[in-house]
């Protein structure tokens, strides 16, 4: 597959937007993983520190924006358009469906920080956003990129269920970090609610994002199926608790007030129990009295909506000048050396000063200054 390189995320972009035969056909697809996998093994190496083992000196210590110079993607134009195509699958009614129940991956030999051995593409992708989030939030600070994985995520919330164990832990640790976090950002009211690009706006999508989704994974017709979720809420339970009582997030208190009655029931059965002293048993004893978890699962809200891609419109901002860094780089990359500073894919516009009397048929002769002006700027970079 060539979905992850810039070139063929640019096709798949044309033909899906152009083409609703092609769209509808995509959303039939019994091997979407080969499209889908490529683009998320982008933003997991967009999104990993490691890169920037040797750029340690340039890495802002405060927390602050790291310049576009200093990432291991070529430009953050390659990830809005992987996350767009992202957000355009997710938007499908069987992408999530197939994603969580039907999709299995044997291996993700690209994921370092685990081995994966039959995982749900849904799992994956789940991983994979909130690992572009907590990224986004703490290096790139980019409301664009933000708001497309929070969307994402909105998207396949209704979905979600068999996660895998490491993917529910990483949902109630990252949850509750940017709960955190948002508090503390509340306490010294630093920015907008309004404004994405205020940390104040960032976090609060973020956190108003999870815990959207926490609802829908705990509501009646979805809490079977996501056991591993319950318990890894449990984990976590002190934590959740602590930031859940800070006055600074008031604001939030109805989601926060039904996810903790669903971990102090949870906590209780396995409690009750005694002998479930290990996860795989504690999943067994929770799925055995799972009547009294849907009781408080009743009240728990749900939203009922889709986010849906819209193309700007003028597109033509954005892809114009994206195609030609494509065209650049791809030229550039060849045996010619090349002075890509010096490169000029058209004569730069300049203002003439034409007096009144001047007649306007001198404007082949400018036509052709303008030419051999274009022809000196080449010969000047090879």
């Amino acid at each position: 597959s060539i979905a992850h390189t810039e070139i063929g995320s640019m096709l798949l972009y044309t033909m899906y937007q152009s083409s609703p035969m092609f769209a509808a056909s995509m959303a039939v697809r019994s091997d979407l993983d080969t499209l889908v996998v490529p683009l998320l093994r982008t933003l997991y190496f967009a999104s990993s520190a490691r890169f920037y083992a040797g750029n340690a000196g340039k890495i802002p210590s405060n927390g602050g924006a790291v310049s576009i110079r200093n990432l291991p993607f070529r430009s953050l134009s390659q990830l809005y358009l992987n996350l767009i195509l992202l957000l355009l699958f997710s938007q499908d009614s069987s992408f999530g469906p197939d994603a969580f129940r039907r999709t299995m991956l044997p291996t993700v030999p690209w994921y370092r920080e685990r081995q994966f051995k039959d995982v749900t593409l849904g799992s994956l992708l789940l991983l994979t956003l909130l690992r572009s989030i907590t990224f986004n939030l703490n290096r790139l600070q980019d409301a664009f990129l933000l708001s497309n994985c929070c969307a994402i995520l909105m998207n396949i919330s209704p979905h979600i269920v068999n996660l895998h164990d490491y993917a529910a832990m990483r949902v109630a640790f990252v949850t509750i970090a940017t709960l955190k976090k948002y508090s503390l950002i509340v306490a010294r009211n630093d920015g907008n609610e309004e404004d994405l690009n205020t940390p104040m706006g960032m976090y609060g999508e973020v956190v108003r994002t999870l815990l959207g989704m926490l609802r829908h994974c705990l509501s009646p017709k979805s809490l079977r199926d996501n056991i591993h979720l319950v318990y890894a809420l449990v984990y976590h339970q002190n934590d959740f608790r602590e930031v859940a009582d800070k006055p600074t997030l008031k604001s939030l208190t109805p989601d926060l007030s039904s996810i903790e009655r669903m971990i102090k029931v949870a906590d209780q059965i396995i409690q009750d129990d005694g002998n479930a002293r290990t996860a795989a048993k504690a999943h067994k004893v929770l799925e055995a009295n799972m009547e009294r978890m849907l009781e408080v699962s009743e009240g728990v809200q749900e939203a009922d909506f889709t986010f849906s891609y819209e193309e700007e419109a003028d597109p033509e901002t954005f892809f114009v000048p994206y195609i030609w860094e494509i065209v650049v780089c791809v030229v550039s990359a060849s045996t010619i050396d090349w002075d890509i500073s010096r490169i000029q894919a058209f004569p730069l516009l300049e203002e003439e000063d034409v007096s009144e009397g001047k007649a306007f048929d001198e404007s082949t002769s400018m036509k052709e200054d303008s030419l051999n002006n274009y022809s000196k700027d080449v010969s000047d970079v090879v």
